[in-house]
């Protein structure tokens, strides 16, 4: 199946906590796949997918957002880039002033959702929000036609 030309949606808190900041892109090896912070990862990996095809739903994409849940169900990421050249922009709404670096929760959005992030552009921005709101990710993905080189 091909990508949507373009995707919007939200990703509302941090996956396993809907009061937590998004979460940054962390390595690990298999043998840490167990301590709370990898689970935590995986969890919000999770949320973004699951956010993603829900938004696929909503928008009336239903055969992408089919395609999305059986590549996943398959053990692949939702989205197989192969080597089109994609745009992911991303706003982050952090909770308070103490949140990882907006480039890896970019980083851990790409890795959630794309099977390739080598043909990948974008951008973040961020905001502040009052530590009692909620936080949330606002991001757009898009086929992406480099004009530039």
């Amino acid at each position: 199946m091909d990508i949507p030309e373009l995707v919007e949606f939200t990703v509302v808190g941090g996956g396993y906590d809907p009061m937590a900041n998004p979460m940054p892109k962390i390595k690990y090896t298999k043998r840490q796949q167990w301590l709370d912070r990898v689970q935590n990862f995986v969890m919000w990996k999770e949320h973004v997918v699951e956010s993603y095809i829900a938004a696929l739903e909503e928008a009336g994409q239903k055969e992408y957002a089919d395609d999305a849940e059986q590549r996943v169900m398959k053990g692949s990421k939702p989205i197989a880039t192969g080597t089109t050249p994609m745009r992911m922009d991303i706003h982050i709404y952090f909770r308070g002033k103490a949140h990882a670096d907006p480039e890896n929760v970019f980083g851990s959005i790409a890795d959630a959702l794309l099977e390739q992030d080598k043909w990948l552009a974008g951008s973040f921005e961020y905001t502040h929000l009052d530590k009692k709101e909620q936080p949330y990710v606002k991001i757009t993905i898009q086929k992406y036609e480099n004009t530039t080189g």
